[in-house]
């Protein structure tokens, strides 16, 4: 079923998720926590609800009750005759900046609340990470899973980033993980460093051999991908932190020519989306998707909020409705510290805006980050995690 309308009902949501040991004050991803309980005609919900002005923040108001229309009252016109899509889950990036304080400035016991208040169903039960495939601009250092010299390995992932999604797998089985790389590594890129530049064409099938070798690792650890981007804002090029320009005919040769046949060889399901950068660019995946060759292999698309208007997402959807829709990335920051703001943009945009807008997911980006907006590895200065950790441990 869909609620097609929801009227004079306090929005919930906070410029990000706020949470301390006993209580969550939850932002970006909940406009509103139903408990359904159905007896015939009649559901009965318990709302939860956070003011714009800060004053109630996740507070239990008193029950409503859902009626056939003819009971009167408000009207909300609801179809189970009409589907939409499926729900993916909600979520964050498990960074490595995320992973690090986590795993390192938290004792056992506070992970394990911290683990449970995000994951668990007791909690508010998140169901989709995103991670980098190697170094991203929140990562302890730059590094690829084959720099130069070395053999294909992830085993630097193995101190904190595979762990940690080891354990939020463990408190939810039905997480789904993504995984993105921000370069590919500099030995196969026009300016030889992992900042900048692009992917040579004459390293296209190196390149999508490094992905493939990347998920069979992963899955080797019990971390099965659900899904890929080949390229995180691939038209994002800047020397101050790992990156990589890729334009869209470069992406189709890649998935068309090289990454779709060998994960069809290899047996490989994890699903393969387009683009994944902002709102204001769709001929990128729309280009790809015109391609049959190409589109064979590609799942649908992933969206950034930071530039643009969320409706480019139906754009996309239209030109293609096989396809799917994913948002993958917002952060909140300094740069938008105004609680009664940021509560409107993200529920017009990200809690209604996306998935109005056919999204799969709704993901935010850094899980975690310290008093200082950081581990920071030379991208945004002022970025805020979905939590806070403190340097005694806590969090909020």
């Amino acid at each position: 079923m869909k609620f097609q309308q929801i009227e004079d009902r306090p929005h919930t949501l906070n410029s990000l998720f706020r949470m301390s040991h006993t209580k969550l004050a939850i932002s970006t991803l909940v406009l509103l926590l139903l408990t359904v309980h159905s007896r015939g005609f009649t559901q009965t919900v318990s709302v939860y609800q956070t003011t714009k002005d800060g004053n109630q923040k996740l507070t239990r108001g008193s029950e409503r009750t859902f009626r056939a229309a003819s009971c009167g009252g408000d009207v909300i016109n609801v179809s189970d005759a009409v589907q939409y899509q499926a729900m993916d889950g909600f979520g964050a990036a498990m960074t490595g900046s995320a992973a690090y304080l986590m795993n390192n400035e938290m004792t056992e016991a506070q992970r394990n609340t911290l683990m449970n208040d995000l994951f668990g169903s007791d909690g508010i039960g998140l169901s989709f990470v995103r991670h980098s495939i190697g170094a991203s601009d929140f990562s302890l250092s730059d590094y690829t899973y084959h720099d130069p010299g070395n053999t294909f390995s992830a085993d630097v992932d193995k101190a904190d980033v595979i762990p940690m999604l080891l354990q939020a797998k463990a408190v939810n089985a039905e997480l789904k993980i993504m995984g993105t790389p921000w370069t590919a590594p500099a030995w196969m890129k026009t300016n030889g460093s992992m900042k900048g530049g692009s992917l040579t064409d004459d390293h296209l099938d190196d390149f999508a051999l490094y992905l493939v070798r990347y998920m069979e690792a992963f899955e080797g650890e019990g971390l099965p991908i659900y899904a890929i981007t080949m390229q995180n804002e691939p038209l994002n090029e800047t020397s101050a932190y790992p990156s990589m320009r890729m334009e869209w005919f470069q992406q189709s040769n890649l998935l068309r020519y090289h990454l779709g046949p060998l994960m069809a060889d290899r047996s490989l399901t994890t699903k393969v989306l387009l683009y994944d950068h902002n709102w204001d660019e769709t001929n990128y995946a729309k280009d790809i998707l015109s391609i049959p060759e190409t589109a064979q292999y590609a799942a649908g698309t992933a969206f950034h909020g930071y530039a643009g208007s969320v409706d480019a997402q139906s754009t996309v959807y239209n030109h293609d409705p096989d396809k799917g829709i994913w948002f993958t990335e917002q952060s909140g920051g300094g740069w938008s510290p105004n609680f009664d703001e940021n509560l409107d943009w993200y529920a017009q945009n990200l809690i209604m805006g996306a998935i109005k807008n056919w999204s799969k997911s709704v993901v935010l980006w850094n899980l975690a980050l310290n008093t200082e907006d950081g581990p920071q590895n030379g991208g945004c200065s002022n970025c805020r995690g979905v939590v806070t950790i403190n340097d005694d441990g806590t969090y909020t």
